[in-house]
């Protein structure tokens, strides 16, 4: 017979993956992540030929 101790410690182990697995279903659903940036202005104080301040919001 098992010690209370590890029935415990197998009844938290199960509890635990049973309350996190909708977590992690639904996490690793997302495709992409949101980009924030995408459309809003930017300035630059300088700027290199293809670093332009308009890149920094094109989704790419």
């Amino acid at each position: 017979m098992r010690s209370p101790r590890t029935s415990f410690r197998l009844l938290a182990a199960a509890t635990s993956a049973t309350l996190l697995l909708p977590f992690a279903l639904a996490t690793s659903a997302a495709a992409a992540p949101v980009v924030l940036s995408a459309g809003k202005p930017a300035a630059a104080s300088s700027n290199s030929s293809p670093y332009l301040a308009g890149n920094l919001t094109d989704g790419n």
